[in-house]
């Protein structure tokens, strides 16, 4: 029989192996030109691209929360996990549209609880030495390089060697917090944009313990001075079809960008999954939503 602690055992790699999320994101990477950046006609087309400037520093606070509802012996259950990460991202060298960024996670903080019973850690709080998040806490404070094209990120360094890294039954790194990011950091059209024009992008991403695939279609609605608002639709589907972990949904939300740089201002996504889990020979239904917001801003 499945009891909520089998459920559990699954949210635990979440923490161990993903951290979390969505979720999210994270790792970011920015393109450079100093180019004529914004018509005076909020008609006329624009180009949308990373590019943070060389020596600039931006910061990306990724904030997920997610509900998991899997049915158990005729019941249903509630799961929640939360997960907040902070991020600087500096560009250290430029040449023509290729710049090399290094990525930093500041601060991370995670909750987990099932009703029954509950994890936290913050790595700001030093007093926490629960050996559950000791992986955690060595990531934070070290840097790994983002290699970035004017069209989006084309290389990434690992924090560390992820089989290295262990525990006494995981071993585990940071590969699901960037594969969070990579769908607010590689949205950019490759042709000029206007209003009404749509164009999409294919994902390999997490959210949390969840591997998905996701078509997002993306729609520039309007440009209102310096920023660019744009509509996300999305179709999410499994990464392994044949997982222990199998959902399928769709998402939606909206972005807001600097034209200028193509800092995104703030990015919020919803999320609404239907699953399976599979323990023992057993599977569980499950259904999940999520609610996924990225923050960024230029540092002085």
């Amino acid at each position: 029989m499945i009891h909520i602690f089998a459920v559990q055992a699954h949210i635990l790699p979440f923490l161990k192996n993903h951290i979390v999320f969505v979720l999210l994101f994270v790792a970011v990477a920015v393109y450079g030109c100093d180019g004529n950046w914004l018509s005076q006609n909020e008609n006329a087309p624009i180009a949308l691209q990373f590019n943070f400037a060389q020596d600039s520093s931006y910061q990306y606070v990724l904030d997920s929360r997610m509900t998991l509802e899997p049915m158990v012996n005729g019941k249903t259950l509630s799961i929640t996990q939360q997960m907040k990460l902070t991020s600087t991202y500096k560009v250290t060298t430029a040449n023509a549209g290729d710049k090399n960024v290094a990525v930093t996670y500041n601060r991370i903080t995670i909750s987990s609880g099932n009703g029954i019973t509950s994890n936290e850690y913050d790595s700001g709080d030093t007093n926490n030495t629960n050996e559950l998040f000791a992986s955690i806490a060595a990531m934070m404070n070290r840097t790994f390089n983002i290699s970035v094209s004017k069209s989006g990120i084309s290389g990434i360094q690992s924090l560390y060697d992820e089989e290295q890294l262990q525990d006494s039954t995981v071993s585990y790194g940071d590969s699901s917090l960037r594969k969070a990011m990579l769908q607010f950091l590689s949205i950019y059209p490759t042709d000029e944009i206007q209003p009404d024009d749509t164009w999409k992008k294919n994902f390999h991403t997490s959210n949390g313990f969840i591997h998905m695939r996701l078509e997002n279609t993306y729609t520039l609605k309007s440009i209102d001075g310096n920023i660019a608002h744009i509509e996300l639709q999305g179709k999410i589907s499994p990464e392994d079809s044949t997982g222990a972990m199998v959902f399928s949904g769709i998402q939606s939300g909206g972005l807001d960008v600097d034209i200028k740089t193509g800092l995104i201002m703030i990015g919020k996504i919803s999320q609404h999954l239907n699953g399976k889990i599979t323990n023992s020979g057993k599977t569980n239904e499950v259904s999940a939503s999520s609610e996924i917001t990225l923050t960024g801003k230029q540092l002085p």
